[in-house]
């Protein structure tokens, strides 16, 4: 069974990146489907651009309002010296400079639009298009001659693809890679998958249109925006796990018989109060991954503070005690290693290793357990979880009680 984590980067590549190089594949094999929505393409690009930027606008996504506007004017200028002389040259220039923006505004951390890094990337976007600009009008020779280089000694197609714009293709996609490896996110994975479709759109490949493959790299943002949007109302930012108005909703859709169980950290108050703030949300980290891969077919939601619920649809509390207590022994048996004061962020060169062991906190938790009675709505069934959670805090702690 794959762990958490693995389930959140498939999941994060497949939606939404995944779903649109699958409209890309389609369009590739319906090709007379696409030629009839052709004089419909470039609206819709630029709804998708208008509509994805307020809505990165207002949820303060600047990472992927930028990335959509570049989108847009690579678009644009890809249409307007399309068939002229300059063509050529502005493909060789879109190649390298489209990727490496790309991997610039993914590495920025998110500011205000209207603040001082937001205005600085407006900025960067202006002066890019005066480069370009310049470069054509100015030094057009000097650029041919640069990319005409063979820097690797293969053979590359398509032809207006340079060997510095595939070495920072290439580059960029690693680097994409990596980020959503670490920090699997939609917005990451659609980024990484947008990568793909506006290189598909610089050389029109397959004969399809630019604006099609720049209009599907706009969905896959607007799309990774609204997944944004999802995860604030439904996700707690610190440990990943859906909060508390995910669980009411679930609830609401169950029938039948469930088991509610809800978990809480003994002596987390005293932990905060002794080790700080910081160890204390190392803690909560620590419990959640446990607790994200509970079994039993259990899902695990952070309830709030140190508390947090696991729902068992479906399950008996005969079914669910042993998950339970296998869970508990987990997190017991995990610990927390705590970091000494004087110990340094980083170890110092030529340092020797230590013979005694680092200090380790015995974290556990209290479990309270209830199975849903006929007809009973999901409040009084937490009420009785909660009691038997407060039994078991008061039976010594470390415990399951159903």
């Amino acid at each position: 069974m794959p762990s958490s984590t693995n389930r959140r980067r498939l999941l994060a590549l497949l939606w939404p990146g995944g779903l649109t190089l699958f409209l890309a594949s389609l369009i590739k094999v319906y090709p007379a489907q696409v030629e009839k929505v052709g004089p419909f393409v470039y609206p819709a690009l630029c709804l998708l651009v208008l509509f994805g930027s307020l809505l990165c606008w207002r949820l303060n996504r600047t990472r992927l309002l930028f990335a959509l506007l570049l989108l847009f004017l690579t678009d644009r200028t890809l249409y307007w010296t399309g068939g002229t002389d300059n063509g050529s040259i502005t493909i060789a220039l879109l190649s390298f400079a489209l990727p490496l923006n790309l991997c610039l505004f993914s590495l920025l951390r998110e500011t205000g639009l209207f603040a001082i890094g937001g205005l600085l990337r407006m900025t960067w976007l202006g002066l890019l298009g005066a480069a370009g600009t310049w470069v054509i009008s100015e030094r057009k020779q000097t650029f041919q001659d640069l990319v005409a280089r063979d820097w690797i000694p293969l053979t590359i197609q398509p032809a207006d693809l340079s060997d510095p714009a595939l070495v920072t293709i290439i580059l960029t996609a690693l680097i994409l890679f990596l980020r959503f490896w670490k920090q699997p996110t939609p917005q990451n994975g659609g980024l990484l998958a947008v990568l793909f479709l506006s290189c598909a759109g610089l050389f029109s490949l397959g004969g399809i249109p630019a604006t099609t493959w720049f209009a599907l790299g706009a969905l896959t943002l607007v799309l990774a925006t609204v997944e944004s949007f999802h995860a604030l109302a439904y996700r707690d930012e610190l440990t990943n796990l859906p909060g508390r108005r995910a669980m009411q909703e679930s609830l609401e859709k169950l029938g039948g018989h469930y088991t509610i169980a809800m978990v809480d950290i003994d002596f987390f108050k005293r932990c905060n109060d002794k080790y700080g703030h910081d160890v204390g949300d190392q803690v909560l980290k620590m419990v959640s991954k446990v607790l994200e891969n509970v079994t039993g077919g259990g899902k695990a939601f952070r309830y709030g503070g140190e508390e947090f619920a696991v729902l068992f649809s479906r399950r008996t509390l005969e079914e669910t005690v042993p998950h339970l207590e296998t869970l508990r022994e987990r997190i017991a048996e995990t610990g927390f290693q705590l970091r000494h004061w004087s110990r340094p962020p980083r170890k110092p060169k030529g340092a020797k290793k230590k013979s005694r062991d680092p200090r380790l906190l015995k974290v556990t938790v209290s479990i309270g357990a209830a199975q849903r009675g006929k007809g009973e709505k999901p409040g009084v069934v937490l009420k009785r979880a909660d009691q038997n959670l407060y039994k078991a805090k008061k039976g010594g702690r470390n415990q399951v009680k159903a």
